[in-house]
């Protein structure tokens, strides 16, 4: 596993992925609104729920190369 040992590449992957969920949030709430016969809150939920945990994870990342940094 030698992706996960390179924390930049790991990085750069979460933003990757954060984009990804907040699009996929967007589309969600995009069918909720405009196709008002199809709702799945549910991914709407989990959409969130991932995209604020990336953002987490992300602000975490950049805590620590600051402190390292210094």
């Amino acid at each position: 596993m030698d992706f996960y040992n390179n924390k930049k590449r790991v990085h750069i992957f979460r933003i990757i992925l954060l984009v990804c969920f907040v699009i996929l949030l967007f589309v969600n709430l995009y069918n909720v609104f405009i196709n008002t016969y199809s709702v799945s809150y549910w991914g709407i939920v989990a959409n969130l729920l991932l995209a604020i945990s990336m953002a987490l994870q992300i602000r975490k990342y950049n805590k620590e190369k600051n402190i390292d940094s210094l």
